[in-house]
């Protein structure tokens, strides 16, 4: 006969929610493998690099969600870290919001050697002092949505405006940023290049 332990009275007993529903913990770890999965798959589009003194971080790749989560744990773990070196065509806005502001928030300097273009001109901007090599690219272009992404309450040109406003507090010139986001979505292949001249920043 198996043993029955005692239950005070007035004690509450807290039933575990996955059991009842059919939802143990082996039914559950599928999908926490897929969150894994899904998570590994978003990381290898992009590369972190930390130089040997740790004062540099180099950002290659797209910029995909979970960005900002490992940008802020290297500057976290690395006390000495200065300055972070892109190289990017682009990617999720919102994402590059939340990275730009980490940058800000630690004070980094933003570099440019090749090419930096489409949302990651917003980490660029972020940067404290701002540095492209003389043959470093800077590339924009109107915002569009994938083809996989169905959002009818998006308002292209609210979100355009508000990086705008960005850019400008960020020492943007007018001129330019009056027309950044004029070249189509369609054709970000080509986006509207500057180097470093006096339309600069």
């Amino acid at each position: 006969m198996g043993r029955v332990s005692a239950v005070p009275a007035g004690a509450v007993i807290k039933r575990n929610p996955l059991v009842g529903h059919g939802l143990d913990r082996q039914q559950a770890a599928p999908e926490e493998q897929h969150s894994e999965q899904m998570r590994r798959a978003r990381e290898a589009l992009y590369q972190l690099t930390l130089s040997a003194d740790g004062r540099t971080v180099q950002f290659e790749g797209e910029i995909t969600y979970g960005l900002k989560a490992r940008l802020t744990q290297i500057i976290e773990d690395t006390p000495d870290l200065r300055v972070i070196h892109l190289g990017s065509p682009g990617g999720h806005v919102f994402e590059a919001r939340g990275a730009a502001q980490v940058i800000m928030g630690a004070g980094l300097e933003t570099t440019v050697s090749e090419a930096c273009s489409s949302a990651c001109t917003l980490l660029f901007m972020a940067g404290t002092r701002r540095h492209l090599d003389p043959q470093a690219r800077l590339g924009f272009h109107g915002y569009g949505l994938s083809e996989w992404v169905h959002l009818p309450g998006y308002d292209i040109d609210a979100a355009q405006e508000k990086d705008r406003v960005f850019f400008l507090a960020q020492g943007m010139q007018p001129g330019f940023a009056a027309r950044i986001f004029d070249r189509p979505p369609k054709r970000c292949g080509t986006p509207i290049m500057l180097n470093c001249g006096p339309q600069g920043f």
